[in-house]
């Protein structure tokens, strides 16, 4: 995947019906590279490189419409190809000071472990052009901190669509959509920047 801002390379395997039963497992690896083209603050656009990777399993219950639970566990490390040196703000040094503190500590370096959990449904009656039903999607994730670098976070997500057909079935199609996102700080630990999206 290419992009101006971001370029990705990823490497997937993943089974949907793994012994032929509603199990599904995978794993993933992937290298990362993201320009922060709006943020205006350093003198260069921060660009940072990520390097990671994930292993992934949960199950369906066909008995409640095929409601998917889902676990994965991974590991990331984050680097910037630059300083990200603050641009000239303030005349007072002690506030051009702490604006350099804040930006180094948004665009940290780093690496940390993550566990994560799921849990969603998908009642859609087509999963590219869907005209009635609905999905949602409820998700938990953990940056697990250790002692030699600073990141540490709890973060939830909650995203959910509904769809009806106003003219025919597919004539006009109402969509509602609602999104809900919380993250925090674990004790004195850092959030990564591209967690916080």
């Amino acid at each position: 995947n290419y992009s101006p801002e971001d370029q990705i390379f990823q490497a997937s395997l993943s089974n949907n019906w793994f012994f032929d039963r509603p199990i599904f497992a995978g794993g993933d690896a992937y290298i990362r590279k993201t320009t922060y083209e709006d943020f205006n603050q350093t003198q260069n656009s921060p660009v940072e490189r990520v390097k990671g990777g994930n292993v992934q399993w949960g199950f369906r219950l066909p008995q409640l419409y095929f409601l998917q639970i889902g676990m994965a566990t991974g590991y990331e490390r984050i680097s910037y190809e630059q300083e990200n040196k603050a641009i000239k703000t303030f005349n007072d040094a002690n506030l051009q000071s702490a604006l350099q503190a804040q930006i180094d500590r948004t665009f940290q370096a780093g690496s940390f472990a993550y566990v994560s959990a799921s849990c969603s449904q998908d009642m859609r009656n087509h999963p590219m052009f869907p005209s009635q039903g609905y999905s949602w999607l409820f998700d938990m994730k953990i940056g697990v901190p250790h002692c030699r670098d600073g990141f540490g976070f709890l973060k939830f997500n909650f995203d959910a669509h509904w769809y009806t057909p106003l003219i025919q079935e597919y004539g006009a199609i109402l969509h509602l959509h609602g999104f809900f996102g919380y993250i925090t700080r674990l004790h004195s630990h850092t959030i990564p920047y591209r967690e916080l999206f």
